[in-house]
């Protein structure tokens, strides 16, 4: 009886340590934490020899202030919507822009089509992702004042 009763505490004991660890344990996926909130830009650096580590920041000007306060929220129908934040870029576009999103290469790669913020357009490698914040690099020809094809990456955070 008492081994009985030992090995009923002990698989009640097992079942509760495996709730728990279902509960907390178990990572959210990539489509998970995109959808969990709404972004906004961090930080926008340049990687120069797109070996995935920042070499320099954007030049000042090259971003407008009017896109840094944007905002952008991904659904879990594969949707989303851009919206232009308190400050407006063109008083005569849309506050909120749609646009469609999938992931593909196993989840590292986020496809956006349809956003009018060009920098989180196309295809886009996912370096990070956390609960927090999201590390993008995206493949960017800068001009001005010299043509420069180098990759760009983009924080974002909650």
């Amino acid at each position: 009886m008492k081994k009985a009763i030992l090995i009923a505490v002990g698989l009640i004991g097992l079942a509760v340590a495996a709730c728990k660890k279902d509960d907390n344990g178990k990572s959210a996926t990539i489509a998970q934490l995109l959808t969990s909130s709404t972004w906004k830009y961090d930080t926008i650096m340049i990687d120069l020899d797109k070996n995935g580590t920042a070499d320099t920041p954007v030049p000042a000007g090259y971003i407008p202030a009017c896109q840094l306060d944007n905002t952008i929220t991904f659904k879990s129908d594969l949707t989303g919507i851009t919206d232009e934040g308190a400050t407006k870029c063109n008083d005569s576009l849309p506050q909120s822009t749609p646009f469609t999103w999938a992931l593909k290469n196993g989840d590292s790669t986020l496809t956006i089509v349809g956003n009018s913020d060009v920098q989180l357009n196309g295809d886009i490698f996912i370096k990070k992702i956390t609960n927090t914040s999201m590390v993008l690099i995206k493949n960017i020809t800068f001009t001005n004042p010299i043509t420069i094809n180098a990759n760009a990456i983009i924080t974002l955070k909650k």
